[in-house]
């Protein structure tokens, strides 16, 4: 993204995604982006979390919700008859988020942590967006950024969402596998309320 020719090709993508940026705003984002793409960054196949972030670079905020904590919690429980073919496993997760001026906790289980933590803050959210409830997840990849790291690698995850009608993707980078998809997990949510109000 930040080969995009400097400001113009900048101001041109936001103009394309839906975004007014200035001079200033397309200079502070240009650099921006060469900072995330040295760390492993990609948004060409991530445009919702690129207009996020093209929005954001304009002041914009969302009101949707801001996170305060998350955890997650699995638990893996062998057969002592079968070790190694019969597991018990499960997932929990606790969100903290305030929306408005309102603090809200709720705990979601899921079949891994992602889909914990998407129960989890979907249930923080309860009913306060109907569009959420349009919102699916329909596909979701890990990739290694720094496969020299072996099981400390940093990670980036590309997450496809849609509402049925329209499509888009997130990601998100970091070297905590969940931090990574946390962030492009609240990019999808953030992204489909903002076009769905």
């Amino acid at each position: 993204m930040s080969d995009l020719g400097g400001r113009a090709g900048m101001v041109m993508k936001a103009a394309e995604l839906g975004v007014e940026l200035d001079d200033r705003a397309a200079a502070a984002l240009t650099d921006e982006l060469k900072e995330l793409e040295a760390q492993g960054w990609v948004f060409e196949a991530a445009d919702a979390s690129l207009e996020l972030r093209m929005r954001r670079a304009t002041g914009w905020r969302h009101d949707f919700f801001r996170t305060e904590a998350y955890r997650v919690s699995s638990y893996h429980r062998a057969s002592p008859e079968a070790p190694d073919l019969d597991a018990d496993t499960s997932t929990e997760a606790t969100v903290k988020i305030w929306v408005g001026d309102e603090r809200i906790a709720a705990v979601g289980e899921g079949n891994g942590p992602i889909n914990a933590l998407d129960h989890a803050l979907r249930r923080a959210l309860n009913g306060r967006y109907p569009a959420l409830e349009r919102i699916h997840l329909v596909d979701f990849k890990v990739r290694v950024v720094d496969g020299g790291a072996a099981t400390g690698a940093v990670v980036r995850v590309l997450i496809e969402s849609t509402d049925g009608n329209d499509t888009w993707f997130t990601t998100g980078v970091d070297a905590n596998v969940i931090e990574a998809s946390w962030m492009a997990l609240t990019d999808s949510i953030v992204w489909g309320l903002e076009h769905m109000s």
